[in-house]
């Protein structure tokens, strides 16, 4: 069969191309893996804590285990308090005029902050 990617066009018909193919098929595939030894092969770019404020940095978060990555979730971007939350989500939903689906409002503790464990369908802990 004949594939055009561009202005370049290849012909699978013959052996070669298909050996070819063949041949960068298990180099991606070999190469593609985590193997025991990686991370002796592998050059990481450092992650700074200015790259990194609304997140954490796990030190084997990226490539293979390997690479330093920033971890920006929703359980890191706690720097408002659970009560500003909460009010801030009930004003987007009293705008809405309805309720809005995936939204829910956090449990707070009375001082404000998050309660340790919020429940909504399902369980996650606000805290280490």
């Amino acid at each position: 069969f004949n594939f055009e990617l561009g202005y370049i066009s290849f012909n699978f018909q013959s052996c070669k191309m298909k050996s070819l193919l063949l041949a960068i098929c298990l180099i991606v595939a070999v190469n593609g893996r985590c193997s025991p030894n990686i991370c002796s092969r592998v050059r990481c770019r450092g992650v700074t804590p200015a790259e990194c404020q609304d997140g954490i940095i796990d030190p084997n978060g990226g490539y293979c285990g390997c690479c330093p990555k920033c971890v920006k979730t929703a359980l890191y971007e706690a720097k408002e308090t659970c009560k500003d939350k909460r009010t801030r989500l009930q004003e987007t939903v009293n705008k809405a005029g309805r309720p809005i689906l995936g939204l829910s409002l956090p449990t707070c503790n009375e001082d404000g902050s998050f309660a340790p464990k919020q429940c909504k369908g399902s369980v996650m802990c606000s805290g280490p």
